[in-house]
């Protein structure tokens, strides 16, 4: 059986090496996304970094769809 710390040093490295390919990406294309209860952000579509806030106007559209 694998032990935690071996699973968390994994986890580790996993988290560094999407920040790299969340730092590399352009973010060219986005969309409205609920990430947690209560937050919602524009997520890159292809690395999905959470990029930033809608606006009242975005948000409203959005929720009409």
């Amino acid at each position: 059986m694998v032990r935690i710390d071996k699973l968390n040093s994994r986890i580790k490295e996993i988290q560094k090496e999407i920040k790299k390919f969340q730092d590399a990406c352009k973010h060219k294309y986005k969309h409205i996304k609920t990430v947690r209860a209560g937050t919602t952000v524009y997520v890159c579509d292809n690395c999905e970094r959470e990029l930033r806030w809608p606006s009242p106007d975005e948000l409203d559209a959005w929720m009409r769809k």
